[in-house]
């Protein structure tokens, strides 16, 4: 931590003190707005940056970025919109800052969540929209994987983000459904789930983009090496992600 710590304030030596944001403005996607809104009271600690986070799906958030939302990072749930932003010019650089993970979740049910529950599975079951959603998207490619796409797919009750297809589970409107599991872990959620391997989806490779209309851009790199370092990846995994460094050692990337 100590050491974390003087990191910080070592890369932030390095600027001009006047160049230095009082406050940064943040797009974050839905599934990291929490792990992001804890992390960013450490960096404001540390640094005396504020951060104001704007959370939701990260096709929506893309659409108000090209719109020309006044962003300085923009923290997506893949790679798909970092990488068109850009190649539109719109930013000044790309990277993952972490790996998401899915899970099936009935919180209701009396039978073990598992891969034979969702089989027997007959009622509705939430996912979010694959369309706007990188989760939605490993939700439908675990479906697929399983040939189960065509048995759900009149059941399918989408959600706009993975926080609203967490309520619809969550509140019992839905029975079952494919939640972040970085969700759970915020909620401290231990049973009724399933953690869906990694292998039944392509990998969740959250991006993040420093964007080139940023007028804070010292400021928004120095957040950007703190969720960077080894120390908040570690925490990270607490959370209920699997940080980059570990992905690498497995041959994620």
């Amino acid at each position: 931590m100590y050491k974390h710590i003087i990191g910080t304030f070592f890369l932030l030596s390095l600027f001009q003190p006047c160049a230095i944001a009082k406050e940064l403005r943040v797009a974050v996607a839905s599934n990291f707005h929490h792990a992001l809104t804890l992390l960013s009271r450490q960096f404001e600690q540390e640094t005396g940056i504020k951060v104001k986070l704007s959370s939701g799906a990260s096709g929506l958030l893309y659409a108000q970025v090209v719109r020309g939302a006044p962003f300085d990072l923009f923290f997506s749930a893949d790679v798909e919109r970092p990488e068109l932003l850009e190649s539109q010019g719109l930013t000044t650089n790309r990277n993952t800052y972490v790996y998401g993970r899915i899970a099936l979740w009935s919180p209701q049910s009396k039978a073990i969540v598992g891969q034979s529950f969702l089989t027997n599975f007959d009622q509705r079951l939430a996912i979010a929209n694959p369309r706007l959603a990188p989760y939605g998207k490993a939700a439908e490619q675990t479906l697929a994987y399983l040939k189960l796409s065509t048995k759900f797919n009149s059941t399918l009750i989408l959600g706009n983000n993975i926080n609203q297809t967490f309520q619809f589970v969550d509140s019992g409107n839905v029975l079952a459904g494919f939640v972040a599991y970085s969700l759970l872990k915020n909620q401290s959620i231990n049973n009724n789930y399933w953690l869906v391997p990694q292998t039944f989806h392509g990998p969740i490779a959250q991006q993040v983009v420093l964007l080139k209309a940023s007028k804070h851009k010292k400021a928004a790199q120095a957040l950007l090496e703190f969720i960077l370092s080894a120390s908040t990846q570690t925490k990270l995994q607490t959370m209920g992600y699997s940080s980059v460094n570990k992905a690498i050692a497995l041959g994620a990337i």
